[in-house]
């Protein structure tokens, strides 16, 4: 099979459901279309040309009970024709930014009384088995304020990440910028244009401390994200900071997924790992003219698409390779309109 193609941002609906398992019900904001649709894979036909990286488009009428008059559903796409038995990942200078607040002391797992910060260290164990000598990895820890714990060492050095592990214990408050700002910086100072960077944020989101709302940290992040560096957010517990981390993984090169049971830790760093690092484009811009005999009913897949208007313009910040193929797709419905 070939490598499939996604639009980074959010990467599933976990949360959600494990409010569900929890017998709660999620708020709507914590479910998105994107984070939907990439969470399975949709077969797509490529062109007789396909490259490393096509798009398609596919287009249906149904008839929706309760709406008027049929629609027409749009499929776009994306794929790839690279084998996913040959892909390589480019090596990474990878900056593992783990939030040790008195919140991360909580359950993850309440049968097993596994905290946050257990469920960290688990999910760092299976990352470090797909790093090689080639990467490098640092580690900074945040609460109140920022602590570089490990400067880069070889990727495969397990030792040596394990160690600056040792003894950490969750206290204090939750500054979750100044821990990005700090992991920032550690990748600028060993910066090397043969590795991509990238900081790994583990955290629940619950800031208690220093920048909070999304727009200080959307301003924080596009100014590196300019420069290339690259951010997944990892969220864990039932308590989590969805809005946040929705926000933050729209940015130029930035995802997200969610951990919500030792299951999920071990398909992410496992099997997902190699393709949540490594994007294959950026900043792409599509743009669809509707005919006036159609109206835009719906546009699904990206956030904030302007469907008021016959010429819908969509930026996509980032595509990503993915292990499965379609999950970037992006849906448009259109209903009959004025006839002309």
């Amino acid at each position: 099979p070939d490598v499939g193609v996604d639009t980074g941002g959010v990467q599933d609906i976990a949360y959600a459901r494990s409010i569900i398992d929890d017998g709660g019900i999620p708020d709507p904001s914590t479910i998105s279309v994107e984070g939907f649709l990439s969470e399975h894979s949709i077969d797509l036909e490529p062109p007789v040309d396909a490259g490393a990286l096509y798009a398609t488009a596919t287009a249906s009428w149904n008839a929706d009970f309760d709406e008027l008059t049929p629609l027409v559903t749009i499929q776009v796409g994306f794929g790839s024709n690279i084998d996913l038995a040959t892909f390589r990942r480019n090596p990474l200078n990878l900056c593992l930014v783990l939030d040790r607040s008195g919140s991360m002391n909580e359950d993850f797992d309440v049968r097993t009384r596994t905290t946050k910060l257990d469920a960290v260290r688990i999910a760092i164990d299976r990352l470090l088995a797909s790093l090689t000598a080639q990467d490098r990895v640092s580690v900074v820890t945040f609460a109140e304020q920022p602590t570089t714990l490990l400067e880069p060492v070889l990727g495969n050095d397990i030792a040596a990440v394990k160690s600056a592990l040792e003894g950490l214990t969750p206290q204090g408050a939750t500054d979750i910028a100044s821990g990005m700002v700090r992991g920032y910086q550690v990748l600028q100072s060993n910066h090397d244009d043969d590795r991509s960077d990238r900081i790994m944020v583990f955290t629940d989101a619950n800031v208690t401390a220093g920048i909070s709302s999304s727009d200080d940290f959307l301003a924080v992040m596009q100014t590196y994200a300019d420069n290339d560096i690259g951010a997944t957010l990892v969220g864990v517990g039932v308590d989590f900071g969805q809005q946040l981390a929705y926000d933050i993984s729209q940015v130029r090169g930035g995802n997200f997924v969610y951990l919500d049971e030792y299951d999920r830790i071990l398909q992410v760093f496992d099997e997902e790992f190699d393709f949540l690092v490594s994007p294959i484009a950026q900043d792409i811009r599509l743009a669809a003219e509707i005919p006036f005999t159609l109206d835009v009913a719906d546009a699904f897949g990206l956030p904030d698409v302007d469907t008021s208007t016959h010429t819908l313009e969509m930026l996509i910040p980032t595509l990503f390779y993915s292990t499965r193929q379609g999950g970037g797709a992006i849906m448009i419905r259109l209903r009959p309109g004025a006839s002309v």
